[in-house]
């Protein structure tokens, strides 16, 4: 953790004050890509995003070194229905902000396509809300650029224990910001990926795909096995999954299913990196 004292006893947190300006210029080979967040009216399939921040950004790929930052984009939509009191206080948006306001999801989908990472701190969720406006304007979901998620991607645990929040992660780091705003959320999420060099693990990690082992046929009185086990539940499919890492720790999940179970069949899917956290995968 930054900025302890000596004795241990005083931890001091500066207020994030903008972007730091690049060491090194934009030179040709510099990718293109984008830190995202968005803003909705609550947490179900149904609630549209109210607000969305894009701040593109430029990095050396042999360094992962940033190398120029854009100045960022802010949306605002109508959900057609007035915002509820606690959407109101958390995000600091009001009826009024939105009023009338649309978000071109043609342009933004476009945008993404010339990245090649779209970053943000939740990207399942992120991303399930902006490919739900695609479908609701009729636009296929982006197959190019690649979803990396700054929570799941980075290995945060050995070094915060506490927790993998943004606000949390930040004042480890050594500062605070004004949380639930989408333009200063993904200003402090750069930053804090700059501040700690953890943009190389994030965008490394994300170029990977997923596997998926499902436990098809695991009887159901043994369920608290996979659930020690770190399996999820996918409800569409009736089944319990885990995502892993890499041909080497399919093989090991599948040989400790058949030993666990030698009724189990199971089975394994491989989704691509530009697949991943889609509402699709």
């Amino acid at each position: 953790m930054r900025n302890v004292s000596e004795d241990g006893n005083t931890i001091t947190l500066h207020k994030f004050q903008g972007l730091d300006p690049c060491a090194r210029k934009k030179q040709d080979g510099d990718i293109l890509s984008c830190v995202i967040d968005v803003e909705t009216t609550g947490l179900g399939d149904t609630d549209r995003v109210i607000q969305l921040s894009v701040r593109p950004f430029y990095y050396c790929p042999e360094t992962f070194e940033v190398t120029g930052i854009v100045k960022p984009m802010m949306f605002f939509q109508d959900p057609g229905e007035a915002l509820r009191p606690e959407i109101v206080e958390l995000t600091g948006i009001t009826d009024e902000q939105v009023r009338g306001q649309t978000i071109d999801w043609s342009w933004i989908r476009s945008m993404f396509e010339r990245c090649k990472f779209v970053i943000t701190h939740n990207a399942k969720f992120d991303r399930g809300a902006i490919d739900r406006e695609f479908s609701r304007a009729e636009i296929p979901v982006t197959e190019k650029a690649i979803w990396a998620c700054s929570v799941k991607q980075i290995e945060w645990r050995s070094w915060c224990r506490p927790s993998a929040a943004l606000e949390v992660l930040c004042a480890w780091s050594g500062f605070f910001y004004d949380a639930h705003r989408a333009d200063v959320d993904t200003a402090a999420l750069l930053h804090l990926l700059r501040r700690e060099s953890r943009l190389k693990e994030l965008l490394t990690n994300a170029s990977k795909p997923e596997y998926r082992v499902y436990a098809g046929g695991f009887p159901r009185d043994l369920n608290s096995d996979l659930k020690r086990r770190w399996y999820s539940w996918d409800a569409n499919l009736k089944v319990w999954y885990k995502s892993v890492e890499g041909q080497e720790a399919v093989d090991e999940e599948v040989s400790w299913l058949k030993l666990r179970s030698p009724s189990c069949d199971p089975q394994t899917l491989e989704i691509p990196p530009e697949q991943r956290f889609s509402t699709e995968a």
